[in-house]
């Protein structure tokens, strides 16, 4: 089994690759979230302006065609309102020389009208405008249409508001959903990117554990190799190293066993060639020849042995030119 090292420096290199992976999903999902929600809040000013410019044409479309069959504009105001159902999140409420006069039907999410400051601010604008204020019940995007009636010279206006609080938890229920989506996207790349690091850095794992496991002794051993990508490429690589490395081993283990065979024999003549020399000289005189010619024969051995180390590189022959006489 791998130390401990080894195996804690592969769940770092797993862990790292996830890591990463989530960084990223990470980052885009947070730029969709805020895309979405600078996208969501900007529709929802779209269709607050919408409705409120709807408005304005419907109240427009009214008076053009009955402004004539009323002499007062507190009459026309009430039949407007009185034939205008609003919405939930809308009110409708007219001012009539700055006080306010009558409301729609429907009982409005906050009382505007009473809002002495608001009546007071739209009962003098004489074209339409539109605005935003704060109420009871959360942001408010309103419009003021003047209203006039020939034969009757008071100030009127019509207030049609809109209440973004419905609209705006729309849109936050969209995005919590979105941001539901988000976590478990999250959660299922983290997932995926664990499995798909450990299938990826199984070659891996397999080169380490075959580089522990290898010996001098045992070099036989090789990697599985499937796939055509980066990593199977290395795991070739390193069966290519480790068909190398047991080539020169076996070379090497060659070599040795010649030149034990082939050096034993010289060496136990000359020792015994020596072993059994007196100190008479003319004996000495016939052995000392024998010694040196197995001396020599010993050198030719070693130097056929060097040459049959080399002759496994790959520059052991060379080419060259040779110049032939003719």
């Amino acid at each position: 089994m791998p130390p401990r090292t080894e195996r804690s420096r592969r769940r770092t290199a797993r862990n790292r690759i996830v890591a990463w992976l989530l960084l990223l999903v990470t980052v885009v999902l947070a730029a969709n979230l805020l895309i979405a929600t600078r996208v969501l809040n900007a529709r929802t000013e779209s269709r607050l302006d919408d409705e409120l410019g709807h408005e304005y044409q419907k109240l427009a479309a009214f008076v053009d065609r009955s402004g004539a069959d009323y002499t007062r504009v507190d009459r026309l105001l009430n039949a407007y309102l009185a034939s205008t159902m609003p919405e939930d999140d809308e009110t409708y409420f007219s001012v009539i020389d700055g006080r306010p006069d009558r409301r729609s039907s429907i009982e409005p999410l906050a009382r505007l009208d009473l809002d002495r400051e608001l009546v007071g601010a739209v009962g003098a604008t004489a074209t339409p405008e539109l605005g935003r204020i704060d109420s009871d019940a959360g942001e408010v995007r309103y419009g003021v249409f003047p209203v006039t009636v020939p034969g009757d010279s008071r100030q009127a206006v019509l207030v049609v508001a809109e209440f973004a609080a419905p609209e705006r938890a729309q849109t936050v229920s969209v995005l919590r959903t979105l941001l539901l989506v988000s976590v478990g996207a999250l959660a299922a790349a983290g997932v995926g990117a664990w499995l798909v690091a450990g299938r990826l850095l199984r070659p891996i794992r397999a080169v380490s554990e075959t580089a522990e496991s290898i010996s001098e002794s045992d070099l036989t051993r090789r990697i599985e190799v499937s796939g055509d990508d980066d990593v199977a490429e290395l795991a070739r690589t390193f069966n290519r190293m480790l068909d190398r490395i047991e080539s020169a081993f076996e070379v090497q283990r060659e070599f040795l066993d010649d030149a034990g065979h082939e050096l034993r024999t010289p060496i136990t003549v000359v020792r015994g060639h020596l072993d059994v020399m007196g100190d008479d000289p003319a004996e000495r005189a016939r052995v000392m020849p024998l010694v040196t010619g197995e001396l020599v024969r010993m050198g030719r051995i070693v130097d056929d042995l060097l040459v049959l180390a080399r002759a496994d590189r790959p520059d052991f022959l060379t080419t060259g030119h040779v110049d032939v006489a003719t």
